[in-house]
């Protein structure tokens, strides 16, 4: 696993993390979130990690919660989520779970 982080909770917070599970992978990023007093919201891209390939219609969400959307034809997807550190999840049939954790 290959994680780079930059930036705080507040800024513009690029994160790309790649997650393999056997011969699939899903690479959650680049990433960013930009944060409210109330909210925030968690943009990125998913893509194959080994081809590059955007992968549209993944699913993106923190488990146990509503929070939950689908990546576009171009992989990128908005999340809004609420402030403080959350697992978001990437799920695609035929690839592992990507996971990460977002502060």
């Amino acid at each position: 696993m290959y994680t780079s982080i930059v930036g705080r909770v507040g800024s513009n917070l690029r994160r790309y993390t790649a997650l393999s599970a056997g011969a699939w992978a899903l690479a959650f990023g680049p990433a960013s979130l930009a944060g409210q007093n109330q909210d925030a919201i968690l943009t990125g891209k998913v893509s194959d990690a080994e081809s590059n390939e955007a992968i549209s219609g993944a699913r993106v969400f923190v488990p146990g919660t509503v929070m939950s959307t689908s990546t576009r034809l171009d992989g990128t997807y908005r999340l809004r989520l609420i402030p403080g550190t959350q697992e978001v999840r990437v799920t695609y049939i035929g690839y592992g779970v990507g996971r990460d954790t977002i502060q």
